[in-house]
């Protein structure tokens, strides 16, 4: 039995990511490559300075994915899931993770 080199802090948060990509990602195909990743989609309300006759209603989508995974983002990236297709419109480094923004 090999002695792992990580702290036991470290080593307790490998663990935890295997569990988060095990049992709450999901498989994504960007530019056809398999990524596991998770998809969140927030409702999003805009309204104008002067009225509120003016709603635009929409959602938000992003999709999260470890650094670790290879995945090196660009814009207008290709994902596809067995019925949809996103393209990526931004993104940002949080916290060891790829946070995509998707049209």
């Amino acid at each position: 039995m090999s002695r792992s080199t990580l702290s036991p802090f470290d080593d307790a948060l490998a663990q935890a990511d295997k569990v988060i990509t095990d049992v709450m990602m999901s498989v994504y195909v960007i530019n056809g490559k398999e990524y596991k990743a998770v998809l969140d989609e927030t409702p999003k309300v805009m309204s104008g300075n002067y009225s509120e006759d003016y709603l635009i209603n929409g959602t938000a989508r992003t999709l999260t994915l470890f650094r670790s995974s290879g995945y090196k983002p660009k814009l207008g990236d290709i994902i596809t899931t067995t019925t949809t297709e996103y393209v990526v419109r931004g993104f940002s480094f949080e916290d060891g993770k790829i946070v995509l923004q998707l049209e």
